[in-house]
């Protein structure tokens, strides 16, 4: 007897997997989102977009964010300021970073 239902021959077929699908990371975040990884409001986000280059897709209206470009782009300022605050102890002037 040739088995079509890939049942063993039983003639039964297995339970459907009880399996939630995997959580899917999204690739882009909202603005609100974006606030939140950064700790500051929405409108300063929208603020370093426009003055501090922070990266960012426009997708219609919306303002979206990969979260790897904003760790990216804090690390980048963070390593200006370390930067900055050295050359600063060794000619004695302020920075704002």
């Amino acid at each position: 007897m040739i088995d079509v239902n890939g049942t063993g021959g039983s003639g039964q077929t297995e339970p459907a997997s009880n399996k939630k699908p995997a959580a899917v990371e999204p690739v882009l975040i909202n603005l609100y989102d974006a606030a939140k990884v950064l700790a500051v409001c929405t409108r300063t986000v929208q603020t370093l977009v426009a003055k501090q280059g922070l990266p960012h897709v426009r997708i219609g209206k919306r303002l979206l964010f990969r979260p790897e470009s904003l760790d990216q782009w804090v690390s980048q300022k963070e390593q200006r300021c370390v930067d900055a605050a050295d050359a600063a102890d060794s000619s004695s002037s302020t920075t704002d970073c």
